[in-house]
């Protein structure tokens, strides 16, 4: 599926010939967005390598235009968190309307209270996804929701703003139950199990659309953290570590034709 956005990416920035080498940090198909960065880099470097002066917004918008493009479901979120960097509350309306995104600052208390679990393999959530769409037209309970779950996202964002693990966790709670809501597949009951027997664990919900090898976002009580990521290999489990990135979306190296922009 790469390979079909790259070309429309490409067609789209009138780039004739590409080489594309990709490297992820994290592991592909866990729900943490990995294809749309990909998509949104692609993006800028076939911009910068065009000559072509394109807005964050622009590239989160042309990565995601590439993607539908191509047969792949979902959203622009997880391209504008791409493009952007950093922590946001976005507001994205239907259609083609421009996202509206307010920077979040995490608590203190948040900065080491979170760990991503992966149960290992991948997961193609786009299915989900599509069978979630099809049946919300008829399905009152689905619709409902999911209106729930964009109600709950300024509640959320106030929360990382304050710290109040709590709130948070009640949250998170909801969350999951929600997602389970659009379709049982969603929410793995197996790791919910094991997540949720580890002591120190305050709450979790799995990342992206979900389902069977999808990541799971871990809330920790205070100094847990580290306790709880030393148990997960135990539960059939294992940490993925990252570092949040304030930037977003960077190319470097020359922006001539014939050049090779990063």
């Amino acid at each position: 599926m790469l390979a079909d956005v790259v070309t429309e990416i490409a067609g789209r920035l009138k780039v004739d010939a590409v080489q594309i080498d990709v490297s992820l940090p994290v592991p592909p198909g866990t729900g943490l967005g990995t294809s749309a960065a990909q998509g949104v880099a692609v993006t800028a470097v076939c911009a910068r390598y065009s000559g072509y002066e394109v807005s964050r917004d622009a590239l989160a918008e042309l990565a995601a235009a590439a993607e539908r493009s191509a047969g792949i479901a979902g959203g622009r979120q997880d391209q504008y968190a791409a493009a952007h960097g950093g922590c946001h509350l976005w507001q994205i309306g239907p259609g083609q309307q421009p996202a509206v995104g307010a920077r979040i600052t995490l608590a203190p208390a948040l900065t080491s209270a979170f760990v991503l679990a992966h149960p290992g393999g991948t997961r193609d959530s786009g299915n989900l996804v599509d069978v979630i769409a099809q049946r919300q037209q008829d399905d009152g309970a689905i619709r409902t929701a999911l209106r729930r779950l964009n109600e709950l996202a300024a509640p959320i964002a106030a929360t990382l703003t304050c710290g109040d693990l709590p709130a948070l966790a009640e949250h998170l709670h909801a969350v999951r139950q929600l997602q389970r809501a659009l379709h049982p597949a969603v929410v793995d009951t197996r790791v919910e199990e094991k997540l949720h027997a580890l002591p120190g664990v305050l709450a979790a919900k799995p990342c992206g659309g979900g389902g069977t090898g999808a990541a799971w976002l871990v809330l920790c009580q205070p100094g847990a953290a580290d306790t709880v990521t030393a148990m997960l290999p135990a539960a059939g489990l294992h940490a993925i570590t990252v570092e949040p990135d304030p930037q977003g979306v960077a190319t470097t190296g020359p922006a001539d034709p014939g050049a090779h922009p990063r």
